[in-house]
C-alpha cells in the first residue's frame, strides 16, 4: 500500500491511497478536497452567524446598562445640585446677617482699629466658606457612575468594532463559499495538478493510463493546484457595447472593432491557463484574537526581510 498527503483549503489536508488508477485518484482528490473545503466554510459561516447574533444581544444589554447608568447619574447630579443650592442660600443668608451686624456696628461707632481687625477676620472666614462649598458636598457617587459609563461605552465600542469585523469576515467567507461551490459543480471539468515540497509539478495529467503509485512516491506531501482558465467575454456583451457607441463614429468604430476582434481571436487562441493553489485566504477562518497574532507574525517577517536586504 502506498499513500500520499495532500494539502488544500486553509490548513486542511487528506491522505490518499495511490494504489489505484490515476483518473480514479484525481476524481477522489477533487471530491474530497472540495467537499472538505465547503464543509469547513459552512461550519464557520454558521458559527460566525451565531457570534454576530450574540454580539447583537450583548450590544442591546450594554445599551440598556448605559441608559440605566445615565438615569442614575442624572438623579445623583440633581441631588448634588439641590444640596449645592441649599448651601448657597444658607451662605447668602449668613452674608445678609453679617451686613446687618456691620450696619449695627457702624451705628454704634466703635473704634476704627477694632472695625479693621474684625473686617480682616470676616474676610478670612468668607474665603474659608467659599472654598468649603465644594468640600461640603459628596460627589463620589457621580464620579463612580461616570467611570461606569466610560467603561461601558468602551465595552460597547469594542463590541461594535468586533461585530463589524465578524460581519466583514462572514461577507468574505460567503464570497469564497460561492466560488468553491461553483468549482464543486464544475469538478468534472476541473483540471488539477500536484506540486511537491520543492515546488515541482508531478505532471499528474500526463499519467492517465498508469497506476498512481508508479510515479507518486510513498508518504510524500503534495500541494493541490488547479488550472484556472481565463474568462472570455461573450459575443452578446460585445454587441451591447456596439449599441452604446455614438452614431457619428459608428463606421470608424466598426472598422476598429473588426481589427480588435481579429486581435482578440489571436489572443484567445494563445491564452493559456494559470496554475492556482486550491486554497483560500484564512482571514475569514481566524478569530479576532488570532488576527492580532497573525498581523504580528507578518510584521516580524517584514522586519527580518528588511534586515536581510540590508546585510546583502
Amino acid at each position: 500500500m502506498s499513500f500520499i498527503l495532500v494539502t488544500y483549503g486553509y490548513n486542511q489536508y487528506s491522505i490518499f491511497n495511490t494504489n489505484t488508477s490515476t483518473p480514479t485518484l484525481i476524481d477522489n482528490m477533487k471530491t474530497v478536497a472540495l467537499n472538505n473545503i465547503i464543509k469547513l466554510l459552512n461550519s464557520k459561516d454558521s458559527s460566525l452567524q451565531k457570534e454576530i447574533e450574540s454580539s447583537l444581544k450583548e450590544e442591546e444589554n450594554l445599551n440598556k446598562m448605559l441608559k440605566a447608568h445615565e438615569q442614575d447619574l442624572k438623579i445623583e447630579e440633581d441631588k448634588y445640585n439641590e444640596e449645592k443650592r441649599k448651601l448657597e442660600e444658607k451662605l447668602k443668608k449668613e452674608e445678609k446677617e453679617k451686613l446687618k451686624k456691620e450696619k449695627e456696628e457702624k451705628e454704634k461707632k466703635k473704634e476704627e482699629k477694632k472695625k479693621e481687625e474684625k473686617k480682616k477676620e470676616e474676610k478670612k472666614k468668607d474665603d474659608k466658606t467659599k472654598v468649603s462649598i465644594e468640600d461640603q458636598l459628596d460627589n463620589k457617587a457621580i464620579v463612580a457612575l461616570q467611570e461606569k459609563l466610560t467603561e461601558n461605552q468602551n465595552q460597547l465600542n469594542n463590541l461594535i468594532k468586533n461585530k463589524d469585523i465578524k460581519s466583514d469576515k462572514k461577507k468574505k467567507l460567503e464570497e469564497i463559499l460561492i466560488d468553491f461551490k461553483k468549482k464543486n459543480k464544475d469538478k468534472v471539468n476541473l483540471k488539477i495538478e500536484l506540486f511537491d515540497s520543492k515546488g515541482e509539478s508531478v505532471n499528474i495529467n500526463d499519467n492517465f493510463d498508469s497506476i498512481a503509485n508508479e510515479f507518486l512516491l510513498d508518504k510524500t506531501v503534495f500541494e493541490l493546484y488547479y488550472f484556472k482558465y481565463p474568462e472570455i467575454k461573450k459575443k452578446e456583451e460585445k454587441k451591447e457595447e456596439k449599441k452604446e457607441e455614438k452614431k457619428e463614429e459608428e463606421k470608424k468604430e466598426e472598422k476598429k472593432k473588426e481589427e480588435k476582434k481579429k486581435e482578440e481571436k489571436k489572443e484567445e487562441e494563445n491564452l493559456e491557463p494559470t496554475l492556482e493553489p486550491l486554497k483560500f485566504d484564512g482571514y475569514c477562518m481566524r478569530s479576532i484574537e488570532e488576527d492580532a497574532e497573525f498581523e504580528e507574525d507578518d510584521k516580524n517577517k517584514d522586519k527580518k526581510d528588511k534586515k536581510a536586504n540590508k546585510k546583502k
